[in-house]
């Protein structure tokens, strides 16, 4: 299977000049609601609006990069994201939090654990962290989360 030019770009600017001209890292030019950015983490396609969840092989290869996603049994729920393998070198850096009502956000103390085989060829990689059994409110107490979102940064 031939692997795809948005898959293995090393570094994000190199990602940008080589492939596309989309005015900078934080534009949003297909309107997908995700900026280059994170296009380039989520190894996704910014001239293209994707609106699917990241599909794969557990323990092999990324077959379509898309939106993180929510998986397993209730209690036992993790949050599933695409990684860029290189993500170190590329200057990426995730985190993945974790609301039980939308207003207060924790962090997660999880490190992520890889779904796919890291030996395959292409740069994306599929992780996953466990919702934690429960999370701060803003109004004081706790609760279980229910949503998750992961931010992306970049050097």
């Amino acid at each position: 299977m031939a692997k795809s030019p948005r898959l293995t770009a090393p570094s994000v600017d190199d990602w940008l000049a080589r492939s596309f001209t989309l005015n900078g890292i934080l534009n949003d030019p297909d309107g997908d609601g995700m900026v280059n950015l994170q296009e380039f983490a989520f190894g996704s396609d910014p001239t293209v609006s994707q609106a699917g969840a990241l599909s794969y092989v557990p323990g092999g290869a990324v077959t379509s990069p898309g939106v993180p996603m929510i998986d397993g049994q209730p209690g036992a729920f993790r949050a599933i994201y695409a990684r860029r393998k290189n993500y170190v070198a590329d200057g990426i850096t995730y985190r993945v939090f974790f609301s039980a009502d939308l207003q207060q956000w924790t962090s997660s103390v999880a490190g992520p654990s890889v779904l796919t085989n890291p030996n395959d060829t292409g740069s994306i990689e599929a992780v996953s962290v466990p919702f934690p059994a429960t999370v701060p409110l803003l109004t004081g107490g706790t609760s279980k989360p229910i949503f998750f979102r992961v931010s992306v940064t970049g050097n």
